[in-house]
């Protein structure tokens, strides 16, 4: 039994650290396990598919993930279809599409709002500076 769950275990690992260059769709069945493996930190885009914010925000943040995401140092750029996972947006209040939050450490309880520009660079700016403080932060905890 033990070696059937530690295969379980290996297998579900290797799929979360895989395409972490693209934007994972994420949903009440996989967040909390994305969160656990995210140490990096998760960029995550609350969205509605007809929403036409949402719609122009697409490659924007198709292209910030393929630059930002990241398997080395466990940074999650996902997405959550708000009309699909109705209590996962309920969980974090999102009122408006779309919204995207920072979750520090892939912390599901340690998250910020962005409300920055909505372009690739801004987008993957804010990704990077957000993993570097949380990189900064960890380190001085454990000193």
């Amino acid at each position: 039994m033990f070696k059937s769950v530690f295969v379980v275990a290996a297998l579900t690992a290797t799929s979360l650290a895989q395409n972490m260059n693209q934007v994972i769709d994420l949903g009440s069945n996989n967040f909390d396990s994305y969160m656990n493996w995210a140490n990096g930190g998760a960029f995550v885009k609350f969205y509605a598919p007809w929403c036409g914010f949402c719609k122009k925000l697409a490659q924007p943040f198709a292209e910030m993930a393929s630059t930002t995401g990241s398997q080395e140092s466990k940074i999650l750029i996902g997405q959550v279809n708000c009309d699909n996972e109705k209590a996962l947006c309920q969980r974090y209040k999102v009122r408006g599409y779309p919204t995207m939050l920072y979750f520090y450490n892939g912390n599901a309880n340690n998250y910020i709002k962005y409300n920055g520009e909505r372009d690739a660079s801004s987008l993957s700016s804010y990704v990077r500076s957000n993993y570097a403080s949380s990189a900064q932060t960890s380190e001085s905890a454990r000193k």
